[in-house]
């Protein structure tokens, strides 16, 4: 049998290229009771993953229609933070894509082992004006999720 490797010393969000249709799990799917923000503010989440787990971090916005998604995107700022460092979102993989019904721009990226204990994802976007996404209006300021994660061997 092939030995695991040894966990890592630091929490590492990387780039994947999804143009190959692959599939990782995603963090908020892990997450019990996870649920979309409705106002402004900061959400708090927990999971469990064993350090060897593959994840998907992921966060996006969705419109009705490209020109209202570009629009939003003159507005909407992400920022990632794992364990206190900042991510490169510019290092992270955008995609925009047509769901049913829906034009939407995603970040993407991937933790393929995690060091033991516990660790702290922040995902904050903020509106710095109000905006519409063609279906609601959203006031302006930070849509924060907060995520705990407990990692085991």
């Amino acid at each position: 049998p092939t030995e695991a490797p040894a966990p890592p010393l630091s929490l590492e969000i990387e780039y994947v290229d999804f143009s190959e249709g692959l599939y990782y799990e995603d963090l908020r799917s892990l997450v019990y009771g996870y649920g979309d923000s409705e106002p402004p503010g900061e959400d708090y989440w927990e999971a469990t993953v064993i350090y060897t787990q593959t994840v998907l971090v992921s966060s996006g916005w969705c419109t009705t229609t490209t020109e209202v998604l570009d629009q939003n995107f003159e507005h909407i700022t992400y920022t990632w933070v794992a364990d206190g460092v900042a991510v490169d979102m510019s290092t992270m993989y955008k995609t925009d894509e047509f769901q049913v019904d829906r034009y939407c721009r995603v970040f993407n990226g991937l933790i393929r082992l995690w060091p033991l204990g516990d660790h702290e994802i922040i995902i904050d976007m903020v509106f710095d004006a109000p905006i519409n996404d063609g279906w609601d209006t959203y006031p302006a300021g930070h849509y924060t999720d907060i995520y705990t994660i407990t990692v085991v061997r």
